[in-house]
């Protein structure tokens, strides 16, 4: 399928991505990029996107046909955001009340196109995933502790349910009870358009759940992995990933490398990127002028095997997935159009940029002196 680019400039960013240990003597004027995490943490309705910065840099909305976005203050100033998502005609904010206020009696905010906020509710799901007309939510059977900070900023990566109901019930019910839901049951169920797969319970789930996707093995065995001085650096269970590493030290010709692993999951097919560091003596500094080049590979489940789509020789690539390719070549950073092979400048920075992927919007920003300096969101359509 084409994809069209529709590229804008914004001023404030998603701050979630890979943040690594330092020594106090690295100089940071000089940092790479950071891996793309996908937090759901921005969403959007035709070109109108709201995203999230945190309580540091505020809340939102980039208006279509207008290159300003425009900051939610009411929402910076009362709420912290753990997801965004959106219906056919509202945005859906997950989260918590943190003034006076609100704190304890709302966790979601209902905010149309023009950024003005329609409800303020009480939800008993945790957090809700909003899609077509449907609202979906993960509900863990028990009452929040509303001093529990780990009830916000939660590390789920995927799109995780129990629950469904309709939008307008949604809005219309003022107390919000799960009696008023419908529990998703069975090994899948088709909700909101979309197929929703059984998922067991697990360290981070209290309860079992159902995401719009089924993961592989090897994206778990490769969504992150770092290799410093030919070991395993970031704490990883290496028995996953040891037989597609072997494969992937075969293809830089059985060379020990400092390498930097990370996977993305689109459909069925999986998008591996390694990315090779000079850089060496137990740490890996993530230096742009450190890269030696950047290894695009797929993996064939026939096979059970990684394969070399590209190399990128003297770049960092941070991002793709077989249409386009995000990566930086000294201080600049570039997407590039796979089909054409057009690579625009998004920007110039010096110090490390970081990728957050919601749905279709990949977002990219960097940080100066504990200062947004610069950044842009993209919408792959």
């Amino acid at each position: 399928m084409k994809k069209v680019l529709f590229l804008s400039v914004i001023m404030t960013m998603i701050l979630s991505g890979c943040n690594f240990s330092t020594p106090a003597d690295i100089d940071f004027d000089e940092w790479g990029l950071g891996g793309p995490t996908e937090h759901g943490r921005s969403a959007r309705i035709g070109n109108v996107v709201l995203y999230d910065g945190s309580a540091n840099y505020g809340t939102y909305i980039k208006l279509e046909n207008d290159d300003t976005p425009k900051k939610l203050e009411d929402i910076t100033k009362n709420f912290a955001i753990d997801k965004i998502s959106s219906s056919n005609q509202y945005f859906y904010l997950s989260g918590k009340g943190t003034s006076e206020e609100w704190k304890g009696k709302v966790n979601v905010l209902v905010v149309d196109i023009n950024g003005n906020i329609v409800a303020a509710k009480k939800c008993c799901c945790i957090w809700i995933y909003a899609c077509n007309n449907m609202i979906l939510g993960y509900y863990n059977g028990d009452e929040e502790d509303e001093e529990d900070e780990s009830s916000v900023g939660w590390d789920a990566t995927r799109r995780e349910v129990t629950h469904f109901v309709d939008e307008k019930e949604f809005l219309k019910n003022e107390e919000d009870d799960i009696e008023n839901w419908t529990e998703i049951i069975g090994d899948s169920c088709k909700v909101a358009g979309k197929e929703w797969f059984h998922q067991k319970k697990d360290d981070i789930h209290s309860v079992p759940y159902y995401t719009d996707k089924v993961y592989s093995d090897v994206y778990d065995a490769l969504m992150f992995l770092l290799y410093v001085d030919g070991r395993e650096s970031s704490g990883q269970d290496t028995k996953k990933s040891e037989k597609y590493m072997k494969q992937m030290q075969e293809i830089m010709g059985g060379k020990e490398k400092n390498i930097e692993v990370s996977a993305r999951q689109s459909g069925d097919k999986l998008f591996i990127v390694c990315r090779v560091y000079s850089q060496s003596g137990g740490f890996l500094q993530h230096f742009t002028k450190d890269i030696e080049r950047s290894l695009l590979l797929q993996y064939d489940p026939d096979k059970d095997a990684v394969y070399l789509e590209d190399t990128y020789e003297g770049k960092e690539v941070a991002y793709w997935d077989g249409s386009w390719v995000i990566y930086r070549k000294d201080r600049e950073l570039f997407l590039e159009n796979l089909a054409t092979h057009e690579a625009n400048k998004v920007f110039e920075s010096d110090v490390i940029i970081n990728i957050d992927v919601s749905g279709d919007i990949v977002t990219l920003w960097d940080l100066k002196n504990e200062e947004l300096d610069h950044s842009h969101t993209v919408i792959l359509q």
